[in-house]
């Protein structure tokens, strides 16, 4: 049983069922194993920011892999085997999985393969934008339009003075 406490706040985990009321309103949720972590109550954190590393011999240390049962065809050697593999990065929060081989240890390879992937697009850092100035041609051809459509207004209201 883990205790956690704030003020006006009261958490507890036991197994896999958490426990929380905040002041007066009390609610039980069960967290499924099975369902990706996105869907679970308990989000994860990111524990640190990037740059993360992306050395397989660190990510396999770093990472949390669960297998399971895929879904989809195969028949009886898909419902057997407990090949997909779900791989998850706590310190980004990076989730990926993968289930289209029949291979537990081709579908740990893909899995590896992207995460290294999105770890990598977390990495980047962009570029920092410049402002550029709009040309003196661009501002012309602005109010050559503004002018254009002002006398197509205009023009709307006449015909209709004898009203």
């Amino acid at each position: 049983m883990i205790r956690f406490t704030l003020p006006g706040t009261e958490a507890a985990i036991n197994q896999n069922v958490l426990y929380y009321s905040v002041r007066l309103t009390r609610a039980y949720s069960t967290i499924n194993p099975r369902l990706p972590e996105k869907q679970t109550i308990m989000k994860l954190k990111a524990a640190k920011s990037p740059p993360y590393s992306l050395d397989r011999a660190v990510l396999e240390q770093e990472v949390r892999l669960d297998t399971y049962r895929a879904s989809g065809p195969g028949g009886q050697h898909v419902n057997r085997t407990e090949s997909a593999v779900r791989l998850t990065h706590p310190p980004s929060g990076v989730v990926v999985t993968a289930t289209e081989n029949r291979s537990q240890i081709r579908n740990r390879e893909v899995a590896f393969e992207r995460l290294i992937h999105r770890l990598r697009a977390l990495n980047r850092v962009p570029k920092p934008r410049k402002p550029t100035r709009v040309s003196r041609a661009a501002k012309e051809r602005r109010l050559v339009a503004k002018k254009h459509r002002a006398a197509i207004k205009r023009g709307r209201g006449r015909g209709h003075e004898e009203y």
